[in-house]
């Protein structure tokens, strides 16, 4: 079954129980597009979706338990308290409040292991100690397609 936790008015982020499917919107219409890692897809109506996905249970976000990613320039860092630090190269560089340890704003792709991998922030230490790095990104989202298209061209 698929989770769709309502974000905004006709905006669901969709989760499985093997993790996050992408997120659904409808339009005025009343069609539906799905925006995933892999791509873009439409949907006529909610039940065209449901015959290719199957059943949606929606939910609604619990408010008062939400975390909020601050951000630099709109790229998200991964600690609420940093200290923002003079940029190099076009890089976002800050630090947490309590450590000495700078790292890099924003979602990054980087290989390892001869395959791409993502997460939030990095350690400016292993920038340059990864095979390939793409990034920043401002959204998980990007930063998932980015990853998936890179590791199909391995």
């Amino acid at each position: 079954m698929i989770t769709a936790t309502k974000l905004i008015d006709k905006s669901w982020l969709l989760d499985t129980p093997t993790g996050k499917l992408g997120l659904l919107s409808e339009n005025k219409q009343g069609n539906l597009t799905l925006v995933t890692p892999s791509g873009v897809l439409p949907f006529d109506d909610l039940a065209s979706f449901e015959s290719s996905f199957g059943k949606l249970k929606f939910k609604e976000i619990d408010r008062q338990n939400v975390t909020t990613i601050s951000s630099i320039d709109g790229y998200p860092v991964h600690c609420q308290t940093f200290n923002q630090l003079e940029s190099e190269n076009d890089l976002i560089r800050y630090s947490e409040v309590e450590g000495g340890i700078v790292w890099l704003a924003g979602y990054w792709v980087y290989k390892v292991s001869g395959q791409y991998k993502y997460k939030l922030a990095i350690k400016e230490s292993k920038h340059d100690e990864y095979e390939d790095v793409k990034g920043p990104f401002k959204s998980k989202m990007e930063a998932q397609f980015t990853m998936n298209s890179s590791n199909k061209e391995i």
